[in-house]
């Protein structure tokens, strides 16, 4: 047989983890054709002489295996690798894997066939294929012992699971966890958990124990009960008409809003569906997970995803929003199918290690393969499933209590809740060794741009030609996206302010511009309403200060006028503003005179006259908006994004000065930009050892803020604890903004004027003052 028709005899696809019936026709219809099937199935059993027969059978056995090898998928090839020199135990393994007989894989087996419809555009021919197909999976889920009787009995246990609504996925996903699933012991366990749910709020896991040992509680006097929704006795919770109503009405506002996203997705939709396929037919399934509400507005960060590993016997895959939790790691794209119908995708897939708590004490420590990265879930999924088809293990119920084990040994268990939820019992074991300079994206011009807090792409590409600065590692010189979202939203300009100055001051401090922008929209964290800038004419460093009041803006100049004086062993010779009230107390004329400070003010209603100072406000609006648009963060955390605009600009180039940036004229040394990550990324801070107990997560998932003065190292938000975190040791992902903002910033200030305000002493901010850091 010539080379290109051995090749298209091997053209079909290889094995995974759905496709086992068509993938066995045709690994078997090759293997005929090679004169290798007899071998591989057992009909043509090893010679014992003479020796030449002995070794035309090994060559054949040796060709078989490699060929069924080559046809499967990583994830199935290391299910069979200890069998690479017998194709007989190759394919009586894969076999054994695809056939095994449990609740769970007969349920979906079921399930599918029972929810073929005819797509759009599909043909009787492909539809009557589908049907045939899913007819095999169907009866490859049975055990061939199954009587007609036994066949109609499992039906009417399928078609009760079935029936049941998305409110009771837990208890669905813990009855395919039974040993015995037919009608009787689904229907005890039907009973018992209508039990539960009327007269209290059991756990509905009790419902699965008592299907083999029914006790039924006592129950409370009917006048004893107070609904827990609406305060009246009588009945229950789950009883409460009140709370069905509303039930009902926020499932039907959340299918208006995603009819209204189908709609919106709709054309974009119909742009690929001429190439794409009519189904998404390598989608994974994530059961019974839950993804971020965006519109609840009481979660302002998404990072507070769950630790737990949740036990799901509908999801056929393990998955996880955890990036650090990965041991290996590599980037992957794959569709992924909610209850709902909604299609998510994961960014990687990997090991992840976990180590068992088993009756109070540590387990052998397990590494889960083939787990999916998807940033999306807010809770991780143990695929029952996948462990039980792909790895042989045997799952168990007992009261509330999960055991799995493998080849007789107990390897974890898991904890069935209150919640209806089951757990397993342990802690998984992140990556240790953090790398600060690791990034997910690649070192392109793009990056960096994001990383300069949006600065225009001529300027990045001037910084690395002129070389102006350390520490930028571009690997790829692909030209920039033209079109960056974040920018549009946030860089849209008034009318031009002349650029032009009749004077260039030759020397630092020589003259100082200032400006009070202010009152923005909403207060931040600390309670400032406003900010005002002072920027040497000579090397457009800036310096930004908050002010909780306009009256601050005085304290704010003396105490940046003893910060630069003091670094540069200079005078602040004079000083230009608006001449706003808030510039012209008494005292301020007072403290300059007898500190020999000229004092310049613009015209009213000349704001161009004060252009420098001017220009970096709207510079500072427009930046902080495309930041904080980006990262989905409030606009509460604008003076976050200040203070990280600041910082990068200072480290920009400026048509002002040429040939060098701000902070080496201020400092007299090129700086490191190193250290820059896009603001509001996910960040995994790494926890050290004495602030941590044992088996707990080496790392807190945080949102990049910014970089602090004092220290080497970042500033993080970490939404659990609602505290900032310095630390030197992170990992980002600078893909992923957990930001739950999803109402666009605008940071426009009011236009009526303010009243004055009593004088408050600022709050002593030096980290906008950028001292050298290494």
């Amino acid at each position: 047989m010539s080379e290109s028709s051995s090749a298209d005899l091997l053209s079909f696809t290889k094995l995974g983890e759905s496709n086992y019936p068509t993938w066995e026709y045709d690994m078997r219809a090759a293997l005929q054709v090679k004169k290798l099937w007899r071998l591989t199935s057992g009909n043509e059993s090893k010679p014992s002489s003479p020796p030449e027969k002995v070794e035309l059978w090994e060559e054949k056995a040796e060709q078989a295996a490699g060929l069924i090898y080559q046809k499967l998928e990583h994830g199935m090839q290391i299910l069979v690798q200890k069998y690479m020199d017998d194709p007989i135990k190759m394919w009586g393994e894969l076999e054994k894997m695809q056939h095994q007989d449990n609740p769970a894989s007969r349920f979906i087996a079921y399930d599918q066939f029972f929810s073929i419809t005819k797509k759009e555009d599909e043909s009787l021919t492909a539809l009557t294929a589908r049907v045939e197909d899913a007819l095999h999976k169907m009866r490859n889920s049975r055990n061939s012992a199954l009587t007609l009787k036994d066949f109609e009995d499992e039906l009417a246990a399928v078609a009760l699971v079935r029936a049941l609504p998305m409110e009771y996925s837990s208890f669905r996903s813990a009855l395919l966890l039974l040993t015995n699933f037919d009608f009787k012991t689904v229907k005890d366990a039907f009973l018992q958990e209508q039990k539960n749910r009327q007269p209290c709020a059991a756990d509905s896991a009790l419902a699965l124990s008592s299907a083999h040992k029914v006790s039924t509680p006592a129950k409370p006097s009917s006048q004893s009960i107070v609904c827990e929704f609406c305060d009246i006795k009588g009945h229950t919770e789950a009883q409460c008409f009140k709370r069905r109503d509303a039930r009902e009405s926020i499932l039907k506002q959340r299918k208006e809003k995603r009819e209204k996203g189908k709609e919106r997705a709709n054309a974009a939709q119909q742009e690929t569906s001429a190439s794409a396929p009519t189904s998404v037919q390598s989608a994974e399934f994530a059961g019974n997970a839950s993804t971020h509400d965006y519109t609840n507005p009481h979660s302002p960060l998404l990072s507070d995803a769950g630790s737990d590993w949740i036990v799901d016997t509908g999801a056929t895959c393990h998955m996880t929003p955890h990036r650090h939790w990965f041991n290996t790691y590599t980037p992957n794209h794959t569709p992924i199918q909610l209850a709902n119908n909604q299609i998510i995708y994961s960014v990687g897939l990997g090991s992840v290690r976990f180590q068992p708590v088993i009756n109070g004490k540590p387990g052998r420590l397990l590494e889960f393969e083939r787990v999916l990265h998807v940033p999306d879930l807010r809770n991780n999924l143990l695929s029952v499933l996948y462990l039980t088809r792909a790895k042989s293990y045997i799952v168990t119920i007992q009261h509330d209590q999960i055991f799995f084990k493998r080849n007789g040994a107990l390897l974890f268990t898991a904890a069935i809740n209150s919640n209806n939820a089951a757990s397993i019992n342990g802690q998984v074991v992140p990556m240790t060794q953090f790398s600060g300079m690791v990034s997910t994206c690649p070192l392109d011009l793009t990056l960096w741009h994001r990383r300069f807090a949006h600065l225009n792409h001529g300027d990045v590409k001037k910084l690395i030609q002129e070389d102006l600065v350390k520490g930028i590692v571009v690997k790829s010189m692909d030209l920039p996206d033209p079109i960056c979202e974040p920018c549009i939203a946030g860089k849209q300009h008034r009318s031009n302010v002349s650029k032009l100055a009749s004077h260039h001051a030759s020397g630092l401090l020589e003259l100082v511009h200032s400006d009070v922008h202010g009152p923005l929209p909403v207060q931040t964290r600390h309670g400032y309403h406003y900010w005002i800038t002072f920027i040497d004419d000579h090397s457009r460093h800036w310096a930004v200060m908050p002010l909780k009041k306009k009256s601050d803006a005085f304290a704010a100049f003396k105490h940046f006028k003893a910060y630069a004086e003091n670094q540069l062993n200079l005078k602040i010779k004079a000083t230009r503003d608006d001449k706003g009230g808030e510039y012209m107390p008494r005292e301020w004329d007072q403290f300059c005179n007898s500190e020999g400070i000229h004092r310049q003010h613009t015209i009213r209603a000349e704001p161009h006259q004060n252009g420098v100072a001017e220009r970096a406000n709207r510079t500072l609006v427009e930046g902080i908006t495309t930041m904080l648009n980006e990262a989905h963060l409030p606009a509460t955390f604008w003076w976050d994004a200040v203070a990280a605009f600041v910082h990068v600009h200072n480290r920009s180039p400026t048509s002002a000065v040429q040939g060098k940036t701000p902070f080496e004229l201020w400092h007299k040394s090129k700086p490191d930009v190193s250290h820059f990550r896009v603001f509001g990324c996910t960040s995994y801070v790494h926890v050290k050892k004495d602030l941590r107990r044992q088996l707990e997560s080496h790392t807190q998932k945080c949102v990049f803020l910014g970089y602090p003065a004092h220290f080497k190292g970042w500033t993080f938000w970490n939404p659990i604890t609602c505290k900032e975190v310095i630390s030197d040791s992170a990992q980002f992902d600078e893909r992923v903004f957990p930001g739950n903002s999803r109402t666009p910033v605008d940071l426009q200030v009011p236009s009526p004027p303010e009243t004055s305000d009593p004088i408050e002493q600022v709050g002593v901010v030096l980290d906008l003052y950028d001292p050298v850091t290494s």
